[in-house]
């Protein structure tokens, strides 16, 4: 900070934080557990992978020049706060140690990538804007209300605990993984979810499709449909493609499709 500067100043407590904005030409010169936060405040996305930062106190500081991109993957974080940094469209925290996150007052949030930590559920009631949300390898999570979330188009749920998954408010969803949650026993994709779009790709259920797997979920899945003509439907979609020749990459047996 150059000499008589009335510049604000944000506290970092971490140290490896620290020395990674210092590297990143965004600290005040010295390791003295703050920096300028105009120095912060320099760019509209933030990449901080693989740095072993355990505490990422300062980042609510980045708001000056709206952050709409946040990396934080492959950290030691068991906890974040984002409530200052509203402007965010895209949030990617994977590989951490998260047990909560509050993302309420992230309401522009479009894409978030929580994959590979330890959270129980999330509350996404806020995030109307969200397309896309990856909770995948989160063992203990087990629960989503996607009620206001009617835009989502891509949910990935894998190698988690769910038992009951809704997404039959998700009209636009065009890619849904779930494979792995091995007491999934109710899958409710309602009236208006594409079938043919879901359903259509190679294999579903199987490691080679795009866009829908199951496999190895409860061996008497229930999956709810919405109409009698949608269970005709879903029923040749995934007998065809269920019974292709290939080999099945988990159990998956016994399924039923119901209205």
């Amino acid at each position: 900070m150059p000499d008589g500067s009335t510049q604000s100043e944000t506290l970092i407590p971490d140290p490896l934080f620290e020395a990674f904005l210092e590297g990143m030409g965004m600290g005040n010169g010295i390791l003295d557990g703050k920096v300028c936060t105009d120095n912060i405040n320099q760019f509209f996305r933030f990449d901080c992978i693989d740095f072993n930062i355990n505490d990422a106190t300062g980042i609510g500081d980045m708001i000056v020049k709206p952050m709409r991109v946040l990396k934080f993957s492959d950290n030691n974080l068991s906890s974040i706060n984002l409530s200052q940094n509203v402007d965010l469209e895209s949030l990617q925290i994977t590989r951490n140690n998260l047990t909560s996150l509050d993302i309420s007052n992230n309401t522009l949030l479009s894409n978030v990538q929580l994959f590979s930590n330890n959270l129980t559920t999330l509350d996404t009631s806020n995030n109307t804007a969200l397309l896309v949300l990856n909770v995948v390898s989160n063992n203990s999570f087990n629960s989503l209300n996607l009620t206001n979330n009617i835009n989502l188009t891509h949910l990935s749920i894998s190698d988690c605990n769910f038992t009951t998954l809704d997404v039959s408010m998700c009209t636009n969803l065009v890619r849904l993984f779930a494979h792995d949650n091995n007491n999934l026993a109710t899958l409710n994709l309602g009236s208006n979810i594409n079938l043919s779009v879901l359903m259509g790709g190679t294999n579903p259920g199987r490691n080679g499709n795009s866009n829908f797997r199951i496999e190895n979920a409860k061996s008497n899945l229930n999956i709810k449909v919405g109409t009698s003509a949608r269970v005709t439907q879903a029923t040749t979609l995934l007998n065809n493609l269920l019974t292709d020749g290939t080999a099945p990459l988990g159990a998956f047996t016994g399924y039923t499709i119901t209205v």
